[in-house]
């Protein structure tokens, strides 16, 4: 179970109801300057062709960019996956500030805060996680 989002060039956009239905957004980066973005801003992760993972003292990241790579190389996002670990939140802002893009938070539906709403969103997806876990241990 990971707490997910993805990294876009959402424009100016309060909600993501504001989108029309053949909504695509320009490209945050084409694939070479993305991974070396993540080399340079991560170079601690593990870096691999299409994503690179990121390891802090409570959380991890996946920066997943493989999945949204055309054949001319334009990457138009970056998915993410995460334990929801709160110390992850600066890295995923270092990462939007970079590519001039937005996070949107898979489980609210919103553009993160890269604050007390991401924060908040992380920690009712871990409470949410524990209490699942916990009751499949139960079950077995």
């Amino acid at each position: 179970m990971s707490w997910d989002a993805i990294i876009m060039r959402f424009g100016d956009a309060k909600s993501i109801d504001e989108f029309p239905p053949d909504f695509t957004p320009p490209p945050v980066a084409d694939s070479a300057t993305l991974q070396e973005t993540l080399r340079r801003l991560f170079p601690d992760a593990d870096h691999e062709d299409e994503r690179s993972f990121l390891v802090g003292d409570d959380y991890w990241l996946e920066f997943n960019h493989g999945c949204h790579t055309d054949e001319s190389g334009s990457v138009s996002a970056v998915g993410i996956r995460s334990n929801a670990g709160s110390g992850s939140i600066p890295h995923l802002k270092t990462l939007c500030d970079a590519l001039d893009a937005r996070l949107l938070d898979i489980q609210t539906s919103e553009f993160a805060d890269f604050s007390s709403d991401t924060e908040s969103s992380m920690h009712a997806f871990s409470e949410w996680r524990d209490r699942a876990l916990l009751q499949r241990r139960n079950q077995d």
